[in-house]
């Protein structure tokens, strides 16, 4: 069983102008695990399509 590790950040924003005041707060939490598996799921696209692009210039030739 793999043990999952949750982070949460938040981020605060105050503006300093008079008029037109935004102050702004983001929160999230990530699981690290998830984000390995989408990760590794990018460079399996990333290694996909360079295969892609190989084959293609194979075929232009």
């Amino acid at each position: 069983m793999s043990s999952s590790v949750a982070r949460a950040s938040r981020y605060s924003y105050r503006s300093s102008g008079a008029a037109g005041n935004a102050d702004v707060s983001v929160e999230y939490s990530a699981d690290l695990s998830a984000l390995t598996r989408l990760e590794d799921k990018i460079r399996l696209l990333q290694d996909d399509l360079e295969s892609e692009r190989e084959l293609r210039a194979r075929v232009r030739q």
